[in-house]
């Protein structure tokens, strides 16, 4: 059975075709490639790590074509699969903020990616971060970044389908 998009609607769900398979596929081809280069990456290994740097460009060339080809993927484009799989790239894509933030505007992303992304791209513009997703690595282990509002981050959080902090 082929995987379908779903716009709700009051009570019920309306099912729509995916109109592009073959660039679904492709999307999540690209994004196992992703997971797979970063499962391999190991601290201090900088040729692995650089691996996954040379990657994310190619992606980056990737992602520009699909949009100049298709626009900015929807699910009712890809599937909801799909659509998760070019979320995953974009998120990747830190050394591309315009992007990232384009994709935001213009992509149905789930909730809880979109919250994800957002965080990723205030914080990548020295803002605090609104779900309290983005952390950074110091000699003691992670460090949360700074959030705004932090007394109501869990409800922004769960409003999105985030759990508590």
């Amino acid at each position: 059975m082929h995987e379908r998009a779903s716009l709700k609607y009051a009570s019920h769900v309306v099912r729509m075709p995916i109109t592009h398979r073959d660039l679904a596929f492709r999307i999540q081809q690209m994004a196992r490639t992703d997971q797979h280069a970063r499962m391999l990456c190991v601290p201090g290994e900088h040729l692995k790590n650089f691996v996954v740097y040379a990657i994310d460009q190619i992606h980056h060339t990737h992602i520009l074509e699909i949009i100049g080809q298709y626009g900015y993927p929807t699910c009712a484009m890809i599937g909801r699969r799909a659509l998760r799989a070019f979320w995953l790239l974009v998120q990747h894509q830190d050394l591309a903020r315009d992007l990232q933030e384009q994709c935001l505007e213009r992509c149905d992303f789930e909730p809880k990616e979109r919250a994800l992304l957002t965080d990723r791209v205030l914080v990548a513009k020295g803002m605090p971060q609104q779900y309290g997703t983005q952390f950074h690595r110091t000699k003691r282990g992670l460090v949360l970044r700074p959030i705004v509002d932090r007394r109501h981050v869990d409800a922004r959080r769960k409003a999105v389908g985030l759990t508590p902090m």
